[in-house]
């Protein structure tokens, strides 16, 4: 029997405390509560998971109580703080999922574990503090603490001054062979909260706290290698990743390699205090031997675990299928002649590359539907854009949908441009997506099928070698495996 696949998952921020809130225990349970749907179903999955968890606000409230009550109790030196709010988060994010497997009647055990991380003593980020904690200081105050308790006092983005802690890189996980044996006991864990407690490592082997905070995600990364996870997934506040994010041209990325991931990160892409972490993360993860990233909202989790939202980061981006609907000109006969030759001898081209799979125009040429093969919805777009019938204006528009599933042609036929081989497309939801799946391949096997596939939803598009439209309807009405009284059909020339 084959060990259930890991999954380290990285709570973001809005997990716990979310912005405006004063952050109260009611709230923090409110929120943890909200946050569990995508974990519940990644453990009904099978997956065997490891939680991480941020804790920058909570620590910043210890902090606050530590200056409050100076002279009155012993005070707590920064490392304790981090340990103290990652045992008290844990236990919150423990009991509530405890007691939603319980509710759901797949009761499992969950623990939690304070997680000390190695990091280096001579890690540059020790000379140079830059990440801010605790409260916000008048100028007096911050000269005091600096001149008394060695503090490093910086401005924070404006907002004034406020002591600021190393942020060293982590290099391991001391209790990570005690986690892999809860994991291996069938034991959800939650670790490393607030990226763990950071440690040195003295020459005799002991372990010394230092005051210093790590990147929650590059801890997850660390984690994730240590146990042999396959999958990292960080949840954010957006579904997806996004280029030029806040700008009027930001657009979603659904897949990145890791080339490109670094490439966008040297660019400027992901700033150090939003993105630029994460993708730092996934980086180190994959360079590890992990398989996948994924990087999405704690809203759209459950769908980015179905392939329905989300960002994925794997060693190399596997090519995706995109199905485009275009429309073209009223007058379009008129506006193809000077661009028709350019157009074929292109399209012939990118499907002699891989890029296209095949398509072709509605006998009407009101309409056309390509199928290609590209790694971003970018890039289908500029294929379709860079294309002569779009550049002069005999295509006018374009919608693009992603397979989730699709069923490759098993051969490429001859360009055809005289009209004489016409199919049909069938458009309609499947019952049960597996079984229609196999009615697929079926049908391809039987000479029936060109290629087709599934979108969100079980919606199918599907290549009929047909020119009879009630034919195309009843190879696949007669499966079972198709809603009947959604099955749609319409002509279409198979130029490709």
């Amino acid at each position: 029997m084959n060990a259930p696949r890991r999954m380290v998952i990285a709570l973001g921020g809005n997990a716990i405390q979310r912005p405006g809130q004063r952050g109260t225990v009611e709230e923090q349970i409110a929120n943890i509560r909200g946050s569990l749907d995508g974990i519940v179903a990644a453990l009904a999955a099978g997956w065997s998971v490891v939680l991480t968890h941020g804790n920058g606000p909570q620590v910043g409230q210890m902090l606050l109580m530590v200056e409050a009550a100076r002279g009155q109790v012993p005070e707590l030196p920064l490392g304790i703080c981090v340990a103290d709010t990652e045992g008290a988060l844990g236990y919150l994010i423990q009991q509530a999922l405890v007691n939603r497997l319980r509710q759901e009647r797949r009761p499992m055990a969950v623990i939690t574990v304070i997680t000390q991380v190695v990091v280096n003593k001579n890690d540059p980020a020790f000379a140079r503090p830059t990440k801010p904690v605790g409260a916000f200081l008048g100028r007096e105050e911050a000269e005091s603490f600096s001149r008394e308790r060695g503090w490093t006092i910086a401005e924070d983005a404006g907002r004034g001054l406020r002591r600021v802690v190393p942020s060293p890189h982590p290099l391991a996980i001391v209790e990570g062979e005690t986690i892999r044996r809860l994991l291996d006991a069938g034991i959800v864990v939650i670790a490393a909260g607030g990226g763990g407690v950071p440690v040195i490592e003295e020459p005799d082997g002991t372990l010394r706290g230092v005051d210093a905070v790590i990147d929650k995600d590059l801890a997850s990364a660390i984690l994730a290698r240590s146990i042999g996870a396959q999958r990292l997934v960080m949840l954010t506040g957006e579904p997806f990743v996004f280029l030029d994010y806040g700008k009027a041209t930001q657009r979603p990325l659904v897949g990145l390699s890791v080339a490109e991931a670094r490439r966008y990160l040297e660019a400027g892409q992901f700033p150090p205090g939003s993105m630029g972490p994460k993708i730092e993360a996934a980086v180190d993860f994959l360079a590890g031997g992990g398989e996948e990233v994924l990087i999405t909202s704690i809203e759209a989790f459950t769908d980015a675990l179905e392939g329905k939202a989300g960002t994925r980061i794997r060693e190399e981006q596997p090519m995706l299928v995109y199905h485009a609907a275009i429309t073209a000109a009223a007058d379009y006969l008129e506006r193809r002649a000077p661009h028709r030759q350019a157009h074929l001898e292109r399209i012939t081209a990118l499907r002699a590359q891989g890029f296209v799979i095949g398509g072709g125009p509605a006998p009407d040429g009101q309409t056309a539907d390509i199928f290609y093969r590209v790694s971003q919805p970018s890039d289908v777009a500029r294929l379709i854009e860079e294309d002569p019938y779009y550049v002069g204006k005999v295509w006018t528009a374009y919608a693009l949908r992603t397979f989730l599933q699709f069923i490759e042609p098993w051969e490429l036929p001859p360009v055809v441009t005289d009209g004489s081989r016409r199919v049909t497309l069938v458009e309609g939801v499947a019952e049960e997506t597996d079984m229609a799946t196999f009615a697929l391949i079926e049908l391809r096997g039987a000479g029936r099928l060109a290629f087709g596939g599934f979108f969100e939803g079980g919606t199918t598009l599907a290549l009929m070698k047909t020119p009879e439209s009630a034919a195309a309807l009843g190879w696949l009405a007669e499966t079972g495996f198709w809603k009947a009284n959604t099955l749609t059909a319409r002509p279409l020339l198979h130029v490709l």
